[in-house]
């Protein structure tokens, strides 16, 4: 069945149309390419907002990756969800870790959900395209002082007053987005000099996804948008006036399916 709200997608990081398919990462339709100028991964077409807002909005398009996942792995994949605690046992705290990173003030979180990401001790305010869980994450943070964005990213940046930001938290949200250069332009402005970005996406770089092809959890269509490396989120951030520092370790690099890092203004 074709998919009325597909729209096709240059690269996000050159804005070259010239993607070299990726055939056996492909799947239903949906494309994975690299870019023959620049080398990012991307998927070659995406959703439009009004889709992802309404009838691929995370919390559904989440079960039905979940419900992929099942049919494609009958035997591995009820055993993986009952042992998912030994993704947890070597996880840092990460509120506990954001309230060292982060200065004092407002913070905001891209693609927020219900908005339980905002370590205590912050005013919290988001930006969610789901109505639903946008929603609920108002609902938390007015009590707080802050407020939740219903809106695309850039939209709702607009909202904001330059400035007005000691901290941003771009956690599973990047790989999602479709102008995510653009986003990442978007909010080197609404921090304060000292402002800091946390950033969390899949690491295509990582050893599992070359091992794993199709089945590595990174690949989730049309949802995941953006495949990045520590290099291409380096390049990508650098462009934009930010200065790119790693979390993770020369080791963590390869064996890692995520990447962390800290975006601060250079």
């Amino acid at each position: 069945m074709t998919e009325p709200n597909k729209i096709h997608r240059p690269c996000p990081h050159c804005d070259r149309d010239d993607g070299a398919p990726l055939t056996r990462y492909g799947d239903d339709g949906w494309d994975v390419v690299q870019c023959r100028g620049c080398a990012f991964v991307y998927l070659s077409a995406g959703l439009d907002y009004a889709a992802l807002a309404d009838r691929h909005a995370w919390q559904k398009s989440r079960r039905a990756e979940a419900e992929r996942r099942r049919r494609q792995r009958p035997l591995s994949y009820p055993l993986s969800k009952a042992t998912r605690f030994r993704l947890h046992l070597f996880r840092r705290d990460e509120k506990a870790f954001l309230r060292r990173v982060l200065p004092p003030g407002n913070v905001l979180d891209v693609g927020c959900g219900v908005g339980r990401r905002v370590p205590d001790g912050f005013t919290p305010f988001g930006i969610e395209i789901s109505s639903q869980l946008c929603a609920e994450a108002d609902a938390r943070f007015r009590p707080l002082g802050g407020r939740a964005e219903r809106a695309p990213a850039l939209a709702g940046l607009r909202t904001f007053a330059d400035g007005f930001f000691a901290g941003v938290i771009m956690r599973s949200y990047l790989e999602h987005e479709s102008r995510p250069r653009e986003v990442l332009g978007a909010t080197f402005p609404k921090l304060k000099g000292d402002g800091v970005i946390y950033v969390k996406v899949p690491n295509y770089g990582c050893l599992n996804r070359r091992l794993s092809g199709r089945n590595w959890p990174g690949f989730r269509l049309p949802d995941h948008l953006n495949y990045f490396t520590h290099d291409s989120l380096k390049t990508m951030a650098e462009g934009q006036g930010y200065r790119y520092r790693a979390l993770n370790t020369a080791f963590g690099r390869l064996a890692n399916d995520n990447i962390h890092a800290l975006l601060t203004k250079a």
